[in-house]
């Protein structure tokens, strides 16, 4: 129950500042209570298992105000210098000084301050916590009476346990922190991927959308509209489908006819195929003459009527559409090209559907 509470706890940091934070203030508690544990079992005094313990008391303190509040940056904060400014000079001094493992908690904690999220802040926190632990440091040297010594086998034993619990501490902070990174890095790159993807992709074909149709007719096939011929075509009565068999068959159709589509097109020569609108489609056609791209036209509508569904095995769709060249005497722009290859597929819907029409046709 505790570890299912703990997991949904954990799912709620949705930034990598909170997951640092908790993860290092679970860090600052275990390497207190380990601390105060050793503390007592050295025998190094009443105040030392104090102190010690005040790191316990201080990260769960810290950590009921940052869930109470989610004010996680300034907590942190908060965290670094109590235990620079208050509770490590005092360990330090009831501990043994440079004799015992103080010096490695302190190098630690300075280490920590580099987690801040606010850059300001962090600075001035590590200032802070810098001069704390040298005037400690100072202190200690100009008055040793105020030293509690201890003794060799004790300061074997305190430094030794300080080396490991220090070393274990960072070492997983660091790790978390960079793996945290790395996630977060993999996250924001498959969203800039998935935006990217919206922008040019309509979302349902996966075809190319209108505005990147645009754009591509504007800069890539103008270049090179002497080669190029553009189809329009939509699905004959995709209504009476989408009436009698309902919207999602309907949808599976429009899908259908896009996918075969995708798998005509070739990019390698510069052909592009986007949902237009609705049922509308365009085809931009890389051919050598106007026969060669109205054939490549119309043997794709035969495919389109060659498809079939499992689930309705009796229906059948057609296609009609409009094909015109790029390279036309009276063509100055996309929207040229747009609006007569829209006249065709019109005039191929009132003719009988099922049909490509071109300009001379």
């Amino acid at each position: 129950m505790i570890i299912e509470r703990w997991k949904a706890f954990w799912e709620k940091q949705d930034t990598l500042e909170k997951s640092i934070f908790w993860m290092i203030l679970a860090a600052v508690f275990l390497s207190a209570l380990v601390s105060t544990i050793f503390t007592i079992a050295e025998q190094q005094g009443v105040y030392a298992s104090i102190a010690s313990a005040g790191g316990c008391v201080v990260s769960l303190l810290l950590g009921i105000v940052a869930r109470k509040t989610s004010m996680i940056n300034q907590c942190y904060l908060a965290l670094c210098y109590l235990l620079c400014c208050f509770l490590f000079p005092l360990l330090f001094f009831f501990c043994g000084g440079f004799k015992s493992g103080m010096p490695l908690y302190c190098f630690a904690v300075l280490t920590l301050c580099a987690f801040a999220h606010s850059s300001r802040a962090k600075w001035m926190t590590f200032s802070i916590c810098l001069v704390a632990v040298v005037l400690t440091f100072v202190i200690s040297w100009l008055h040793p009476e105020y030293v509690l010594q201890i003794s060799d086998e004790a300061m074997v034993l305190d430094a030794s346990v300080s080396f490991v619990i220090v070393a274990i501490g960072i070492f997983a902070v660091v790790s978390y922190a960079l793996n945290a990174y790395d996630e977060e890095r993999k996250k924001r790159e498959k969203l800039v991927t998935q935006l990217d993807f919206l922008s040019k992709r309509d979302s349902m074909t996966g075809l190319y959308n209108r505005p990147y149709l645009i754009r591509y007719l504007e800069n890539m096939v103008w270049m090179r509209r002497e080669q190029f011929f553009v189809m329009m075509f939509d699905v004959d009565d995709i209504r009476q489908v989408n009436n009698s068999f309902g919207h999602a068959f309907g949808d599976k159709v429009l899908m259908s006819i896009a996918g075969l589509l995708k798998r005509t097109e070739n990019e390698e020569e510069g052909e592009c195929c986007a949902r237009y609108g609705g049922e509308e489609f365009i085809y931009v056609i890389h051919a050598a003459s106007e026969i060669e791209a109205y054939a490549k036209a119309d043997r794709f509508r035969e495919r389109v009527s060659n498809l079939s569904w499992e689930e309705f095995p009796q229906v059948r769709v057609t296609i009609s559409g409009g094909i015109v060249p790029c390279h036309g005497e009276d063509v100055y722009d996309h929207k040229q090209i747009l609006s007569q290859v829209d006249e065709l597929l019109y005039r191929a819907k009132t003719r009988g559907k099922n049909q490509i029409r071109n300009i001379s046709g």
